[in-house]
């Protein structure tokens, strides 16, 4: 499947996570947090479409949204857990492990 085009997914795939703690890291947070809360469904699926680094900051971006968001397994056993602001849980497997 081709990545859906968006600000939340162009975001991810052109500022990779920089290492924290760091200006560099604060201010990709602030990037982040700029996106707005309705850039969640756009990072959702990035969480099960993106590439690695993508999901990864997918899950740190969520988590400025009042998501929880983490990973458990490794390779084919991958699997993310995100918790909704409002309760809700969601399996995401992604297509790329």
């Amino acid at each position: 499947m081709s990545p859906s085009p968006s600000p939340g997914r162009d975001f991810l795939r052109s500022r990779p996570v920089p290492p924290a703690p760091s200006a560099e890291f604060d201010q990709w947070l602030d990037a982040c947090r700029a996106l707005g809360p309705e850039s969640a469904p756009a990072l959702l699926d990035a969480l099960e479409h993106g590439d690695e680094g993508e999901q990864y900051g997918a899950v740190v971006c969520l988590r400025q949204f009042g998501y929880e968001a983490w990973a458990e397994g490794y390779g084919e056993e991958l699997r993310y857990t995100v918790r909704f602001p409002d309760g809700e849980e969601k399996l995401i497997e992604p297509d790329q492990r």
